[in-house]
């Protein structure tokens, strides 16, 4: 491995986790469909299989934030009928899940859930938490399951810790 990347997440234990989030998931929202909102390309790993641990009806969308507006929003309301859930790969300030759960409240959509891998909740600069999350984790830079640094690193199976 390299010497500035230390393993801090095992890929069992994310595989282990995101099942245990996935099922929970699934026991609140009960049998009726769910739809994901899949924010960011970081989160794509994760929410792949995020969307088969909750298995049964789910409808999903992958969007950047860039394109996670109003105007986003306000053409896809039917996808947006009776609630969805975020799924963010790190909430960091909590800046962004905050602007994202009041985008989607304001287009009159009730229920609004939001789910992350990797919560730090020490860096939180607003009131918001995530609904779910898979690990709390410290103010470090992390790479790995699709997160990583300029292009690199997404591939680790795993997530590491990044030092320069």
């Amino acid at each position: 491995m390299l010497s500035n990347v230390k393993m801090f997440i095992s890929e069992e234990a994310l595989r282990r986790r995101v099942l245990e989030l996935g099922k929970h998931i699934r026991k609140d929202i009960g049998e009726k469909q769910i739809t994901l909102i899949c924010v960011f390309n970081e989160a794509c790993d994760f929410g792949k299989d995020l969307i088969t641990a909750i298995g049964g009806d789910v409808r999903v969308v992958f969007v950047s934030k860039a394109d996670f507006n109003n105007e986003w929003s306000r053409h896809n309301q039917d996808i947006l009928q009776g609630g969805c859930i975020l799924i963010q790969d790190i909430v960091d300030s909590g800046q962004t899940l905050l602007s994202l759960i009041q985008n989607v409240k304001s287009q009159t959509i009730d229920k609004v859930l939001s789910v992350c891998l990797l919560n730090k909740k020490g860096n939180r600069t607003v009131d918001v938490e995530p609904d779910y999350t898979g690990f709390s984790i410290p103010d470090e830079y992390v790479v790995g399951y699709g997160m990583g640094l300029k292009g690199r690193f997404n591939n680790l199976p795993h997530i590491a810790f990044y030092s320069p």
